[in-house]
Order: C-alpha cells, then sequence, then structure tokens
C-alpha cells in the first residue's frame, strides 16, 4: 500500500520560491549546528517537518537523517488555505511555528518567509529571516523535548484531570488579576537579572538563591490546595521555554 507521502506526489504537485527554499535551507543549516553544537540535544532521530507558503506544503519524514540539508526528500503537497497536520487536525496556512507530536512522534511545522511577509510580521532589528531563523531555533528545541518534558506535562494533565488547552499561559490566566501575585514574580524576574548580570559568582549565587526562595514562598501562598499542581507545572513551563530561549538567542 502506498502511505501518504507517495500518493501525494502520484496526484499533484507544487512548487515553494527559491527565496523560501533558500531560507529553508539556512534556518535548518542552523538548526543542525546548534543541535550538534550548542544544545547537545542530538539530530539522531525521525520526526516529521513540514513548511509551507500561501500554497504548498514541503513534508520530509527525516530531516536530518541524510549527509546535509541538500539530500533531504521534500514531498511538495498543494493546499487551498488548509493545512493537515500529522495529528489530523487541519489548520488555517497562517503564520505560525509550533512543534508537537502524533501518537508520541514528534512534528514540527512552520510558515515560510513569504506567508510572514504578507502578513507584515514585526521583526525587530534582525531582518524577517534572522527574526524566523530565531523562532525557528527556539521552537526545535522543543521538538528533542517532546518524549521528555512532552511526557511530564501529558502526565500531569492526566493525573490532574486538565483541559486539553492547559499550556505556558494557564497560569498567568489563572492569577491574570491579582496584582499581588503579579508583583512576586516581577520580584523573582528582578532578581534573576540582577544576577545575570551581577560583578562576581558568589554574588550572582546569592540573588539566585534569593530569587528561588522567593519563587517557592510564592508556590506556598498561592499554588495550595486543587491548585497544588501548578508548582510542578511552573518548574515545567519554565524549563522547556526558557531552554527553547536560550538556544534562540
Amino acid at each position: 500500500m502506498l502511505n501518504f507521502y507517495a500518493v501525494a506526489a502520484l496526484a499533484q504537485t507544487c512548487t515553494v520560491s527559491a527565496p523560501d527554499r533558500a531560507w529553508l535551507n539556512d534556518a535548518l543549516d542552523a538548526w543542525r549546528f546548534s543541535a550538534s553544537e550548542i544544545s547537545g540535544s542530538g539530530v539522531d532521530f525521525a520526526f516529521e517537518a513540514m513548511f509551507f507558503d500561501a500554497d504548498c506544503v514541503l513534508r520530509t519524514a527525516s530531516p536530518f537523517q541524510q549527509p546535509s540539508v541538500s539530500d533531504v526528500q521534500w514531498v511538495p503537497v498543494p493546499h487551498a488555505g488548509k493545512v493537515t497536520l500529522p495529528t489530523g487536525q487541519v489548520m488555517p496556512a497562517g503564520v505560525t511555528s509550533f512543534a508537537g507530536a502524533a501518537s508520541g512522534h514528534p512534528f514540527f511545522v512552520m510558515a515560510t518567509p513569504s506567508v510572514w511577509r504578507a502578513a507584515r510580521v514585526a521583526d525587530g532589528s534582525l531582518g524577517l529571516e534572522k527574526f524566523m531563523t530565531a523562532v525557528l531555533l527556539h521552537e526545535s528545541a522543543h521538538v528533542t523535548q517532546a518524549l521528555s518534558y512532552g511526557g511530564r506535562i501529558s502526565a500531569l494533565m492526566q493525573a490532574n484531570r486538565l483541559p486539553a488547552d492547559f499550556n505556558d499561559d494557564s497560569i498567568q490566566r489563572q492569577f491574570g488579576d491579582n496584582t499581588d501575585f503579579a508583583a512576586a514574580v516581577q520580584r523573582e524576574i528582578s532578581l534573576l537579572f540582577d544576577a545575570a548580570e551581577a560583578p562576581d559568582i558568589a554574588t550572582a549565587r546569592s540573588l539566585a538563591q534569593q530569587a528561588r526562595t522567593a519563587m517557592q514562598a510564592r508556590h506556598s501562598q498561592w499554588f495550595t490546595g486543587n491548585l497544588a499542581y501548578l508548582s510542578e507545572a511552573e518548574d515545567l513551563w519554565l524549563s522547556l521555554e526558557g531552554s527553547g530561549q536560550w538556544l534562540a538567542n
């Protein structure tokens, strides 16, 4: 029986513009380098990757199993404004970049620069392509985390019967109107920034410990009773998202 990619390739084809393909190759090179030389997460596992423009989806089951990016075998599949994810869900073909998992298998999805440029996405001082590569590196970190942090988050959600939309914004939504909670978080952030800018390691450690103590006090005050699971949830999300941001920077 022919698989999805073979059927799609036989049925119809499409193309992505040369500038989008050039960015894709450069971004995947950056991803490959960061995984092997910076994060140490490696790229020696198969996962599905999808990149799409306004008309076409490029899909591959193993973007890093070949010797170089130029050897990656992409299957182009036309779309009509809707992209089908490995989970079977259908999403609009708009600005996006994210990692997910389908039946325990990680995948990655991202729109190409032409889609972001058409949506007038602000890119700061980096320029769109470099900004998008940083976004890709952040989200790509989550691909390697899908079977570690992802598994722990899934177990936490199941144990506490949390809704499917529980994510890194859930705690902010829960305490969005609590000014005391917000002030406590801001205090922790200030201490951590001070630690990062400390003139010596002893001062940095002292400030970091103060931040950790303040965080534990906040947890003890507000993450109690049926919200006690939020202590673990916050640690998981901060580690997951923080490591992704570190890699992007």
